[in-house]
């Protein structure tokens, strides 16, 4: 039940064990190169909870080694963690975000540890805040974060048919271009569809103009006849023509996402 009326620093700290609930900062909350090492609580986690900052809420190359939360806390002004570390993992589901947060440089919040506590809403949020301020290439990793916890959510819980209609949509898009970033993937499925295709029908996959020609959509059906029955083969070719449908759109996805202004 703190009121801290004038501008709060905590500069270059070294924080064993932080816990604050039920605060507000009325001017500027300044954390600047702190280092948060320890909750309090059973969890362990740095927890800042019921908490109002009013105006610039500052957290720059700070270092949280554990699972940082805000819960039910309002950032009212601009709130930067530009260059901060997330060691275990961030929560943002409980906060209340009324302007533009800078996360520019942030570290360890898409490594193994803090994927396995930080929710999609969270990644949700930082990828938006990213998109907001024009950075589409960090965005684009937390997209592709969000959407993996997303993929594990949908696939852990697959009794209904919804859940298991998004799982394999979902883990589709991870194995063909690994969430549209990884265009050199996607060609190398476009390469092997190819190749497939033309086994089916040939029983060859050393045919080089034969692989180069079943990797265009545009072939007609003449194309697709075995050698066997010389009869169009209509599995293959819905089976050709759809995956290269797919791919070559992740394929112009994944270039846009990394080039686009």
């Amino acid at each position: 039940k703190t009121i801290f009326k004038q501008n709060f620093k905590l500069h270059r700290c070294i924080i064993e064990n932080f816990y604050i609930e039920d605060a507000d900062f009325i001017k500027n909350a300044d954390f600047y190169k702190s280092h948060f090492k320890n909750g309090i609580d059973d969890n362990n986690k740095i927890l800042f909870k019921a908490i109002n900052f009013h105006e610039l809420a500052l957290f720059g190359e700070a270092i949280f080694d554990k699972y940082l939360q805000f819960k039910y806390v309002t950032f009212r002004g601009y709130t930067h963690f530009r260059a901060t570390t997330f060691n275990e993992g961030l929560d943002l589901e409980y906060a209340n975000i009324e302007k533009e947060m800078n996360f520019f440089g942030i570290t360890n919040l898409d490594s193994k540890q803090s994927e396995e506590k930080t929710s999609q809403e969270t990644y949700r949020i930082v990828k938006y805040q990213l998109e907001k301020v024009g950075n589409i290439i960090d965005s684009n990793k937390y997209a592709a974060l969000e959407l993996s916890k997303k993929r594990i959510s949908s696939c852990k819980d697959c009794n209904s048919f919804y859940s298991l209609l998004d799982c394999i949509v979902i883990s589709s898009h991870k194995l063909s271009s690994d969430y549209s970033r990884n265009w050199i993937w996607t060609l190398f499925w476009i390469i092997f569809v190819s190749i497939l295709t033309n086994y089916f029908l040939s029983k060859e996959i050393n045919n080089l103009n034969s692989i180069f020609q079943f990797m265009s959509i545009l072939n007609n059906f003449e194309q697709f006849k075995t050698i066997y029955t010389n009869e169009i083969n209509y599995f293959i070719l819905l089976f050709n023509k759809i995956s290269l449908g797919y791919l070559y759109y992740q394929f112009l996805t994944s270039i846009r996402k990394n080039t686009r202004k």
